[in-house]
């Protein structure tokens, strides 16, 4: 048999494989969640590493499904790093393992303000100048505001 009758043997009878083509596409699409999704089945296999060692529970996949009453098959899914998380499963696996899996940077928005015929506001014992002062946004709402005057302007510049 020569050889390009060989190769054209091989052509008909071989299967193209091309999933492996389209499954590096869709790592490459969802690489930022993927990574994170990753990260956080590595937390939670090594917090399960560490009850088993300290025999706390959940120990097991097993066990972490049952706390999270799920089945052990979508335990297994989450922890092989490429489920899409909810943020209610973080949350839940969070609460059962005592374990910080995302941390979210808290926001605080400041808010200058303006006012005419307006010396000061408070809270609780402190005074605050209200012509020099910076003050968050819930302080502001939180504070009682006292004015000399009965017409008070009282303006939130953000």
């Amino acid at each position: 048999m020569s050889t390009s009758n060989i190769k054209n043997k091989l052509k008909k009878t071989s299967k193209s494989d091309k999933k492996w083509i389209e499954k590096a596409k869709y790592r490459k699409e969802n690489s930022a969640w993927l990574d994170i999704s990753f990260a956080i089945a590595v937390k939670i296999m090594s917090k399960l590493k560490e009850n088993k060692k300290l025999n706390e529970f959940p120990q097991s996949q097993k066990q972490l499904a049952k706390a999270l009453d799920c089945s052990p098959q979508y335990v297994n899914k989450l922890l092989k790093g490429t489920e899409n998380l909810q943020i209610e499963t973080i949350t839940r696996i969070e609460g059962i393992l005592d374990l910080i899996l995302i941390e979210v940077p808290e926001f605080e928005t400041m808010f200058e303000f303006e006012a005419n015929n307006f010396k000061s506001y408070s809270e609780s014992e402190e005074i605050i100048d209200s012509e020099t002062s910076t003050a968050n946004y819930q302080t502001l709402l939180e504070s009682t505001i006292y004015s000399e005057d009965s017409e008070c302007n009282f303006k939130l510049v953000a």
